[in-house]
């Protein structure tokens, strides 16, 4: 008999990501509850590195829009750096 198998769900590509050499952030597609978590993480990726570097950070956004609230909280975060 043979064994039913089903259809994993591909995993997603990350809609947020970073360049610490570049001191950029990319977000991609939909903006979703997590992704401030995700823009949070990748700025402190890129801090870690160079504190300083705050004054010379890159976000690039190619968004058709999403969660009001989560865009504001991702604007609240970038303005404390």
């Amino acid at each position: 008999m043979k064994k039913k198998t089903r259809n994993k769900p591909k995993p997603r590509k990350p809609h947020v990501r970073w360049d610490v050499l570049n001191n950029s952030i990319f977000l991609r597609g939909e903006i979703r509850t997590s992704t401030p978590h995700l823009v949070k993480r990748a700025l402190d990726r890129i801090l870690a590195v160079d504190p300083d570097l705050s004054d010379w950070l890159f976000f690039f956004i190619k968004s058709e829009g999403g969660n009001f609230d989560a865009t504001v909280e991702i604007l609240h975060l970038l303005n404390k750096h």
